[in-house]
């Protein structure tokens, strides 16, 4: 009977510990590398107030180009494609996109890896559902960034 109520003593003890976990107390030590990857990251988890410092420096960027690009107008809630040259672009590459400074606010914008063509694939879309407009403004500096 000693025994068993030790026992018991013991694996309660042991459960309380794993719910009173300190904060703050896992870290790189804990992690394995290349353990937590993008999909395991809550959206809007990571802001740039938790960002220290230096941590992302160019070599954690592949590419950085600057194009001019001139959409057509693009109908209402349709998109528009058109290539950026970005040799060495990967499928597994992220790519972010900024507008020029004129971008017609009811248009977004992105960017899709194409390694066939050594391009990145510049989508706008009118996300105007009354008419076809044109993104930019007749043109401007589109700026992509692709991060491996």
């Amino acid at each position: 009977m000693i025994v068993a109520v030790l026992a018991l003593i013991v694996a309660m003890a042991g459960g309380a510990y794993a719910v009173t976990v300190p904060k703050n107390s896992v870290g790189p030590k804990q992690l394995k590398k290349n353990s937590v990857k993008s999909g395991k990251i809550l959206n809007g988890a990571v802001t740039t107030d938790k960002i220290a410092n230096k941590a992302v420096t160019s070599g954690k960027f592949f590419l950085s180009v600057s194009a001019n690009l001139n959409f057509p107008i693009i109908p209402a809630s349709d998109c528009g494609t058109l290539p950026v040259s970005t040799p060495g672009i990967q499928a597994s590459d992220h790519v972010l996109v900024t507008p020029p400074p004129d971008w017609a606010p009811t248009f977004i914008i992105g960017g899709i890896p194409d390694p066939a063509g050594n391009r990145v694939l510049v989508q706008a879309c009118n996300n105007f559902g009354a008419g076809g407009g044109d993104a930019d403004g007749g043109g401007g500096a589109v700026n992509v960034l692709v991060i491996r």
